[in-house]
């Protein structure tokens, strides 16, 4: 899964656990369920973090070592904002 598809299924995630509000009042039901469940969105959310670094670094290690070489001597260089 890419970055961008965790991105749209956390909040769905995190929206499904958040609190049940029945008639105005707030549902303490499944306190457990919902805690859990927001702690497996955290987890999914470390585990694409992960992910995507570990994937850039795998394919792209050419083009972040180009961006480091031209931003390491002038970080507002012209050089420096293409390698971005």
């Amino acid at each position: 899964m890419t970055g961008a598809r965790y991105t749209l299924i956390v909040p769905a995630l995190l929206a499904l656990a958040s609190p049940v509000f029945a008639n105005g009042h707030r549902t303490l039901k499944d306190r457990p369920c919902l805690s859990d469940c927001r702690q497996h969105a955290r987890d999914c959310v470390d585990a694409a973090r992960t992910a995507a670094r570990s994937c850039a670094q795998a394919t792209c290690s050419t083009e972040l070592a180009a961006a480091d070489a031209a931003c390491t001597s002038d970080p507002r260089s012209d050089a420096c904002t293409t390698a971005r």
